[in-house]
């Protein structure tokens, strides 16, 4: 009589821990990320994403293994609208941003040189949204 009971809850446990295993990941976002991104976050999907930017834009002036500063430029531009435009000199700033992330001089930015900007961009998100929460 013992092992059915102890069964069931093992049968089930595999069902009922994935949904609570993503509700976290999904609540989460919902407190500190806009409501219509959070319920499709996680983290899986993220890493797939950023990795699909990147190459969306490498390789169309230069090898597609990294970026030129055309390519970062015209992915900032989409990708981020605005983030260039806060400061007075669009060019200038584009010119800190390449030089920063260019960290072995080669004038292009690798996938692992692009992970620097990206881990910028959420340890600036993740403080903006614990002050306000």
């Amino acid at each position: 009589a013992e092992a059915p009971v102890a069964e069931e809850p093992e049968a089930e446990a595999p069902v009922a821990e994935a949904p609570e295993a993503e509700a976290p990941v999904a609540e989460a976002p919902v407190a500190e990320a806009p409501e219509a991104e959070a319920p499709e976050a996680n983290l899986k999907a993220a890493i797939i994403m950023i990795i699909h930017v990147f190459t969306r834009y490498a390789g169309t002036h230069s090898s597609g293994r990294s970026l030129s500063k055309e390519e970062l430029r015209v992915l900032l531009e989409k990708e981020l609208p605005g983030f260039l435009e806060s400061e007075e000199d669009k060019e200038d700033a584009m010119e800190k941003v390449f030089k920063g992330l260019d960290t072995n001089g080669d004038a292009t930015v690798s996938f692992q040189e692009f992970l620097l900007l990206v881990t910028e961009l959420l340890a600036a998100c993740h403080k903006h949204f614990q002050e306000e929460g």
